[in-house]
């Protein structure tokens, strides 16, 4: 008996280990312990004396907030670094993915719009849902892959890991309120992004489709959420410019107003006004007060000439961009009226103007071309593709429609949806059949 009795007393204990904790307050899940997920802040931290650090960009906990006068924002979401510790462990690849999204990714996909919701809402979404983090890894290792221009298989299987394991994250996802919908969303615009940048058109389409359908569950929208709509509202009409059947969300039905003194609510403005033309025709906007919407473009070039003066060289860049979508808005809008023969021979300066406007941007990219180490070749936002695009398809005049064809061939790169090559083929088709 003593001797089963010491026997047993030998054999190692096992310990039960502690399993990931994918949800709950920042505190708890440092902890390892189960979060009772209570709002503003925790009940388990409350009743333990601990400072709840909240939930992340969703808000909440009970920390003291630093008032800072120089960011009116501070209190919604934190910009800058990131010091929040790791919720989970990762392996070195992972790691070197996520240096090379910070790094290269952040910087490159946006292009020259240098938007919250590449600088701060994914870096910080990364820390507090794990879905998010996962997506994140599989876009930085695609984009990366053809930065480098990698042709090792390994990079692949880790990318599909990846999206594999964001995809079942989503699914425990389902159900847990507003929290759930913003991750949701920002993970969606996560996968577009990366179906653009493999090339698969139809699975983005797809993506976008769910994203718009989910977004009108949004029922309040601050900072966090506005970012997430400026996002598929980019999305929405880049998709309807290159001719993709989606359905116009009501949720993006918003009235920023012309008034603003900034590049981001300029662009806001501009893609309000773009959504009420591409509207036309859909349950969305049934009529347009064509001389209405012309007035308001050009209310928005006035304004926009005097925030170009107190721009930086990026920003005058970007300017220059939406002045050209001002440009083919004006047209979109003139194209709605009654066809008459004096209204096409008016329509030709525009579309002149267009790729006039084309020119110089054009010089500005090739004499400062990207890292000689990327050769990805592409971006995740707006760019000139979509204006020269609809300028090839409907200007009345051969020449202009030849020198756009042109310009889509001489820089050949890639805009979210849009492939210039791509473009530049289905325009020379289109001429080709007109003669």
């Amino acid at each position: 008996m003593d001797k089963q009795n010491k026997s047993t007393a030998s054999l190692p204990k096992t310990v039960k280990r502690a399993g990931k904790v994918k949800t709950g307050c920042l505190t708890c899940k440092i902890r390892k312990v189960k979060c009772d997920e209570a709002r503003p802040s925790c009940h388990r931290c409350l009743s333990t004396g601990r400072v709840c650090d909240g939930y992340g960009i969703w808000g909440g906990g009970n920390r003291p907030v630093r008032h800072n006068t120089t960011s009116s924002n501070a209190s919604v979401i934190t910009a800058g670094t990131i010091s929040s510790p790791p919720l989970y462990v990762v392996s070195a690849n992972e790691q070197a993915c996520m240096e090379w999204f910070i790094l290269r990714t952040t910087t490159k996909l946006p292009g020259p719009w240098k938007l919250a919701f590449w600088t701060t809402l994914l870096p910080q979404a990364c820390i507090t849902t794990n879905a998010v983090f996962r997506a994140v890894l599989a876009l930085s290792s695609v984009h990366k892959v053809q930065a480098l221009d990698i042709r090792d298989g390994t990079m692949e299987l880790f990318m599909l890991q990846q999206y594999n394991r964001a995809t079942n994250d989503l699914r425990s996802l389902i159900g847990r309120g507003k929290d759930s919908i913003r991750a949701t969303l920002i993970t969606c615009a996560i996968f577009i992004h990366l179906e653009y940048l493999r090339g698969c058109y139809r699975t983005a389409t797809i993506h976008l489709r769910h994203g718009l359908a989910i977004l009108e569950h949004i029922s309040s929208v601050d900072m966090v959420d506005e970012w997430i709509v400026d996002t598929f509202t980019t999305f929405f009409i880049q998709a309807k410019l290159a001719g993709q059947d989606v359905a116009f969300p009501q949720h993006l039905q918003r009235k920023p107003g012309l008034r603003f003194s900034t590049l981001y609510q300029g662009r806001q403005a501009l893609e309000h006004i773009l959504l009420r033309i591409i509207g036309v025709g859909d349950a969305s906007e049934i009529f347009l007060d064509c001389e209405a919407v012309h007035n308001e473009l050009n209310l928005w070039l006035e304004a926009s000439e005097i925030c170009v003066c107190t721009s930086t060289l990026v920003d005058q860049f970007s300017w220059k961009l939406l002045r050209i979508y001002n440009t083919m808005a004006l047209i979109m809008v003139k194209r709605l009226r009654p066809a008459n023969s004096e209204l096409q021979t008016t329509m030709e300066n525009p579309f002149r103007s267009i790729l006039n406007q084309c020119q110089p941007l054009f010089d500005f990219v090739r004499n400062n071309s990207a890292r000689a180490d990327d050769a990805s070749e592409v971006i995740a936002d707006i760019g000139w593709i979509p204006p020269i695009y609809y300028t090839a398809l409907h200007s009345c005049d051969q020449r202009t429609r030849k020198r756009a064809v042109g310009l889509l061939r001489l820089v050949p790169h890639r805009e979210g949806v849009w492939n210039s090559v791509s473009a530049a083929m289905v325009a020379e088709e289109r001429l080709l059949d007109n003669k």
